[in-house]
């Protein structure tokens, strides 16, 4: 706007057009804005956009300026060189009105921002804008994952979970209207809040009045059977595109297509359906009455059958759409699509199905399958009531199985009683002459043992179970998973890494039948490559684990704790220690009762960690008091080894280096005996963190051998550096891995040993080094850190400093600053003395480019 020429902005509807013309236009000065808007009911009358900005009546032919009718409307309006005339919906400009605005922009008698929505028919005046390069035009895309976040922190005042991130990204698709109208929504219904200090979405969602007029109305006015294709697709979705037709008839799709309701995506095998948005489908849903919605989903249920119903997820469609729509329930198909949804991660639809195939005299199979999702869902209460309801009930071997399974779930997470539950399998077990279903519950019993440390056992129950015959995929898979979980406790990277990658290269043959594979073998590959040192795989793998998690729509709440932890401890070790406290609160949120739940641990001692490093007490106090109040419970080593690492930060943080530096040994001894090598490797390093690195030296030279990957040499040539060259090699080393805290710790040490050695400039460099290192820890405050300081240079010292960091010449810098060359030439050396560099380079590694 400000190069006098203008512009055409094009989007959908809502993601911001208008409001983007009109914060452009009163950024001008000095212009006298006219505002005109297309609309269709003045469509049909000449000037009708322009009725406010015209006078009421033109005059005669004879008396219009040059006998122009354009010429006279020209007139009316503002002089050319302050003229910006600002069309809002140009796309619905009546004839007269859109030519005038083409007049303007040819004659370059206006500045014009005109806005128009996408895949609309405007008249050819005024596509003629762009198309004749009168105008640029701009297309206004959606906001994407990452900005739709960004906008609701800004909106918010405050940072959102990014599981309610995604969910309201997913539910608007980036569409900025949409977007404001569901989070009004949600603060007033109160389903959005603040929790923990992060705003986060709990709760069933629901359309408010505001939202819903504003859907309806753009879905327009639709006759019985548009409205007919919308009601099937929005309760069908995804729907194949040929039992819509049959459900619909083929005119009335096409109807509803052409008018961008409805999307249809096309694969090799297969056309699927769903509304355009959305919110469509949500606001037709909500507008359905009961009746209505009850003879829709039996219709799609019927039909859906009739068709062959080929692919396995169409047994779950049927038999939720069968459920809801009041049909009579037959408990087979009840309890075989329940597990099909809880393999699904549909919690909710399995819980229901669950219930209903209960309710229909499933008996103990159905009643053992709903409380193993009902445990694993952490309400261990209502799955004990489902499995006593069925305690006397005779049983075969299948149904022994299946109810002890269940059974040996609730004692062992639910009551904190593992013991008790690995002794129920195995009585279990020497009771069963089927190879299956000892292998099925020998599985779970190597989970237990790995859950509560015992690796070598976990890996040799399921070394046994293998003996005991063929191993359908279900069953090796979960064996897979103890094993990929328990070598990665030893230490044993590479072949953790190797079978969780086989078994997810596989999954086709068993992740219908194993609820959370996937990502549980991805988070036991996160658990490896961070004790490997390769914090970049550990993040790839988080990551693909998290779009797992958030696939189905609503994210299973204990695996995204667990998934929240790991991302902390990954931050942390990267030094990002804001980043990872609001990880761990993003976790808070996803738990529910600490106490019991099955992530407590890790979250809350990566919280109280990551809290005692930045030297907040309180905070890794009242997290380590919460995380110790689960007792018993603390029996999942891998989760629960967070608390113990985080207790000598406190203690540390509270100023009584001494009993960090033992409760750090003594977590380090019970992490050996049960040769947990990686985590002793840690406990073992942190010693040498706060100071004492003679005590562990030996120790961690040992562990080196034993642990896969760069990072456990690396922590061991850290506890033998004496001088100060090796404790700079050690730094550059893990800044090589990102592990940032490290790096500055293990170089504030060679500024130590330099300064002890006499060697002031090498201790200046050190101790600048270690300085820049720790700016980019968000703030740490641990025991190698105490004493640094900036590095003291003056004022204008550090803008030249920042300048050639930066990559600019002597010469480019002088011009910048008004000075000579030989001045900054002078300043330079003075800032090499004070910083121990010697060269450019060494001063942008120091500072960076943005002279941190």
């Amino acid at each position: 706007m400000r190069s006098r020429r203008g512009i055409v902005i094009s989007g959908a509807a809502g993601v911001g057009k208008t409001r983007l013309a009109a914060e452009a236009v009163a950024e001008l000065t000095g212009a006298d804005v006219v505002r005109v808007a297309g609309t269709e009911a003045a469509a049909g009358i000449p000037f009708g956009a322009f009725a406010a900005a015209l006078p009421a009546v033109p005059p005669p032919a004879g008396e219009r300026p040059r006998g122009n009718l354009f010429a006279w409307a020209a007139a009316a309006l503002p002089p050319a060189h302050r003229l910006v005339l600002f069309v809002d919906d140009a796309h619905l400009l009546d004839r007269a009105s859109a030519a005038l605005v083409l007049h303007l922009a040819l004659q370059r008698q206006a500045r014009i921002v005109a806005t128009v929505r996408q895949g609309a028919r405007p008249v050819d005046a005024v596509t003629a804008l762009w198309k004749d390069d009168l105008l640029p035009r701009l297309e206004l895309a959606p906001f994407t994952p990452a900005e739709s976040a960004r906008v609701l922190a800004g909106a918010l005042d405050g940072p959102i979970a990014s599981e309610s991130a995604d969910r309201l990204f997913g539910l608007t698709e980036g569409n900025v209207l949409f977007l404001r109208e569901v989070v009004l929504a949600g603060l007033d219904s109160g389903t959005l809040s603040r929790r923990h200090g992060l705003w986060s979405w709990h709760g069933s969602w629901t359309l408010g009045t505001r939202l819903s007029e504003l859907v309806e109305s753009r879905l327009g006015l639709l006759d019985a059977a548009e409205r007919g294709v919308l009601e099937y697709t929005a309760f069908g979705e995804p729907l194949g595109l040929d039992l819509l037709i049959r459900l619909a008839g083929e005119e009335a799709v096409d109807r509803v297509e052409a008018r961008r309701l409805i999307k249809i995506t096309r694969t090799r095998r297969r056309a699927a359906v769903r509304p355009a948005h959305p919110l469509y489908g949500e606001a037709v849903r909500a507008a359905t009455g009961l009746g209505a919605r009850r003879r829709i989903l039996r219709r799609l249920a019927e039909a859906t059958e009739a068709s062959g119903a080929r692919r396995r997820e169409d047994a779950l469609r049927m038999a939720v759409w069968r459920l809801d729509g009041g049909a009579h329930a037959d408990p087979e198909p009840l309890c075989t699509a329940a597990a099909t949804a809880w393999a699904a991660l549909d919690h909710e639809s399995a819980i229901r199905l669950g219930r209903a195939a209960v309710e229909a005299g499933g008996g103990v199979e159905a009643a053992a399958r709903l409380a193993v999702v009902l445990h694993f869902m952490e309400r261990y209460d209502e799955a004990d009531e489902v499995l006593d309801r069925v305690a006397g009930e005779p049983a075969g071997e299948r149904q022994r199985a299946l109810y002890v399974y269940a059974r040996a779930l609730g004692l062992a997470w639910g009551r904190g009683r593992p013991a008790e539950a690995t002794d129920l399998l195995t009585a279990t077990v020497a009771g069963l002459r089927e190879p299956f279903w000892q292998q099925y519950l020998r599985v779970l019993k190597a989970v237990f043992l790995v859950s509560g440390g015992d690796c070598a056992g976990a890996l040799a129950e399921t070394a046994e179970l293998r003996a005991l015959g063929p191993v359908a995929p279900v069953i090796d898979a979960s064996a897979g998973m103890a094993e990929s979980l328990a070598l990665a406790h030893l230490g044993e990277t590479g072949r953790a890494v190797a079978i969780a990658e086989a078994a997810v290269a596989a999954r086709d043959s068993w992740s219908d039948l194993v609820a959370g594979g996937a990502p549980s073998f991805k988070s036991a590959c996160v658990s490896a490559l961070a004790y490997a040192g390769d914090l970049r795989a550990a993040e790839r793998q988080a990551e693909e684990a998290r779009r797992m998690l958030l696939a189905p729509g609503a994210p299973w709440r204990r695996a995204m704790a667990v998934w929240c932890g790991q991302r902390a401890m990954l931050l942390r070790m990267r030094g990002r220690l804001r980043e990872a406290l609001l990880a761990t609160r993003e976790g808070q949120a996803s738990l529910g009762d600490p106490r019991t739940a099955f992530a407590g641990g890790l979250v809350l001692g990566e919280q109280a960690h990551a809290a005692a490093l930045l030297g907040e007490h309180d905070v890794a106090e009242a997290a380590l008091a919460q995380a110790l109040e689960r007792g018993e419970r603390n029996t999942l080593v891998g989760l629960d080894f967070a608390v113990a690492q985080a207790r000598p930060w406190l203690l540390a943080a509270r100023g009584n280096l001494a009993g960090a530096v033992a409760e750090a040994l003594a977590t380090a001894g019970r992490m050996r005996e049960r040769s947990l090598w990686p985590y002793a490797m840690f406990a073992l390093h942190d010693v040498v963190r706060l100071g004492r690195p003679e005590l562990v030296a030996d120790e961690l030279a040992e562990l080196a051998c034993r642990v896969d990957g760069p990072l456990a040499g690396l922590l061991a040539r850290h506890a033998a550096a004496r001088t100060g060259q090796e404790l700079e090699q050690v730094a550059k080393e893990f800044e090589e891995l990102e592990m940032v805290l490290y790096a500055a710790e293990a170089e504030a040490g060679a500024a130590r040993a330099f300064g002890e050695a006499g060697w002031d400039r090498p201790a200046r460099a050190a101790a600048a080094r270690a300085w820049g290192l720790a700016g980019n820890c968000q703030g740490a405050r641990t025991p190698a850190l105490a004493g640094l300081s900036a590095p003291s240079l003056t004022g204008r010292e550090r803008e030249i400093a920042v300048a050639v960091a930066g990559g600019l010449t002597n010469r480019a810098v002088a011009g910048q600053f008004t000075i000579s060359v030989r001045t900054v030439t002078n300043h330079l050396a003075s800032i090499y003395q004070k910083l121990g560099v010697n060269d450019r380079e060494s001063l942008r590694r120091l500072l960076g480019p943005d002279g941190a």
